[in-house]
């Protein structure tokens, strides 16, 4: 979600804007001048593209074959997840393919480096920080994220599991194109692209763990729910003051880490509370498909 895009001041506007830009331009940049040349095997989107670039044998490049892929993934979210979804991920859908053409055909860019583990290396971390800038800047990269997305709104589908088999479907189909070589240091790419991720974002795992202390606790867990999350409420007592109180604890994926603090603040400017690393998580939203969740179908 892109949740710079509702009212906020100019400056916060712009400087959010920025660093989700330059997020996407680092992700781009990475794929552009150290993955594709290299013919790594890739997830994602990119993937995708390349894919339907190897069938079209030759007939299409592989940079107007990920602009196909975006766009008709765009199509996906807007008839599925209807317009206010397709808007939030519109740039990012857009502006990805239009950066990595862009660094694709800059000559000095070219052949930067034959060493393929010096390439994967520094593809992996750029690719890797882009994505983790996107992710604080509060946006999204949309491209392949929109189907796991898509089925845990439809079918109730947990979509970190989802998304990861995804992206194993989508290097598997690659490996018929691809050289020994290619296919391990695309798994090895992977692998340093979510370690990079993760480090920039400060969180070692895939899920975040708020506490959040306010008067305003009704609102915002009202707010909460909205964002098709869950919360609980924990009977809590002020140190100082002995005031009762109701503490909302939620665990969500660090993808929608900046999302959630935003929420919060526009519900209490004033509100307290906490982020931290969540090793693992099961139950009820995560591990549980949905006939043993106590919902209404």
């Amino acid at each position: 979600m892109i949740s710079f895009f509702k009212k906020r001041n100019p400056k916060r506007f712009f400087l959010k804007t920025a660093l989700y830009l330059c997020g996407i331009m680092a992700d781009a940049f990475g794929m552009a001048v150290f993955l594709l040349p290299m013919k790594f095997i890739v997830a994602g989107a990119t993937g995708m593209g390349r894919v339907l670039a190897f069938l079209s044998r030759g007939g299409l490049d592989v940079n107007i074959a990920i602009t196909l892929v975006s766009i008709f993934l765009f199509l996906l979210a807007f008839f599925f997840m209807g317009k206010r979804y397709a808007m939030t991920i519109i740039v990012g859908t857009f502006a990805f393919p239009a950066f990595l053409t862009f660094f694709s055909h800059l000559s000095c860019l070219q052949q930067v480096t034959d060493n393929p583990l010096l390439a994967m290396v520094c593809g992996a971390m750029s690719s890797g920080i882009g994505v983790a800038m996107v992710i604080r800047a509060g946006g999204s990269t949309g491209g392949a994220d929109v189907i796991p997305v898509i089925l845990h709104s439809k079918k109730r589908l947990p979509i970190a599991p989802v998304m990861y088999a995804l992206d194993c479907l989508i290097m598997l189909l690659q490996i018929p194109f691809a050289t020994k070589e290619q296919i391990l240091l695309g798994v090895l790419a992977e692998l340093v692209c979510v370690v990079s991720m993760d480090k920039a974002l400060g969180f070692a795992t895939g899920e975040v763990q708020f506490m959040i202390f306010s008067k305003k606790w009704r609102e915002i867990r009202k707010t909460i729910l909205n964002l098709d999350l869950g919360a609980t409420l924990i009977q809590g007592e002020g140190g100082m003051t002995g005031e009762e109180m109701q503490i909302v604890l939620c665990v969500a994926s660090t993808r929608r880490m900046n999302e959630i603090r935003e929420a919060i603040q526009d519900v209490d400017p004033v509100a307290f509370f906490t982020t931290s690393s969540v090793r693992e998580v099961n139950g009820r939203g995560f591990s549980l498909s949905r006939k043993y969740l106590d919902l209404p179908s």
